[in-house]
């Protein structure tokens, strides 16, 4: 089992799954009436999706999204450090700085469920908390967005203002396993992606 990473899901559920599409704009119905509870703007969820993934993972274990979440907290209490590697695992220490970060409730990245839950293509500044959504917490596909391109120098990850080219997305999915940020690189790929895919089609980012 592992955290997948969909967009584009209403019109798959639309075309594989009837049972599935229904629940999923039931869903979606609640996401809508949340934003405006919140007094954002709203969107409409596509029933038709073609879109251009670049090679990335798909899915991957639910720990994964913390090393990517440390390196986030890491850039934040110290900024023009260098990230030290962790060893495969995420220390105590670690859990601590990715909670004390996360505790302004700013961060997209850091305020959201592990394994459910939606970004939506839709502007607001802070993560909006509601249990009518799944996973309790609602964050923005622009904000994780921003949230990516400010992580990416840590990583060493070169972005041409806030575009990563063909090229350089190649290289981050072509890393090995043994390379000391290889979770972190993973698991940044595949947010940009669906982040990337999320904002040009207007669909929203679903975490299952």
């Amino acid at each position: 089992m592992g955290l997948a990473l969909n967009v584009g899901y209403l019109a798959d559920m639309k075309i594989h799954d009837g049972e599935g599409y229904l629940w999923a704009k039931e869903s979606l119905a609640k996401v809508i009436s949340v934003l405006e509870a919140n007094e954002c703007a709203t969107w409409e969820e596509p029933e038709e999706f073609s879109a251009r993934f670049r090679p990335h993972l798909s899915s991957f274990p639910y720990s994964w999204i913390h090393f990517l979440r440390r390196a986030y907290a890491w850039q934040n209490e110290y900024p023009g450090v260098a990230l030290p590697p962790c060893a495969g695992e995420i220390s105590d220490e670690d859990d601590r700085l990715i909670e004390n970060v996360a505790l302004d409730f700013q961060s997209h990245l850091l305020c959201h469920s592990d394994a459910e839950g939606y970004y939506v293509p839709v502007e607001f500044e802070e993560p909006i908390f509601d249990d009518r959504v799944p996973g309790a917490m609602l964050g923005s596909s622009f904000a994780l967005k921003r949230e990516l391109v400010k992580t990416a120098p840590l990583l060493e990850i070169k972005l041409v203002g806030d575009v990563l080219l063909d090229p350089e997305a190649a290289r981050i999915h072509a890393i090995e396993d043994d390379h000391a940020f290889f979770r972190e690189n993973a698991v940044f790929l595949a947010l940009w992606e669906v982040t990337r895919v999320s904002l040009e089609q207007r669909s929203a980012i679903v975490f299952s």
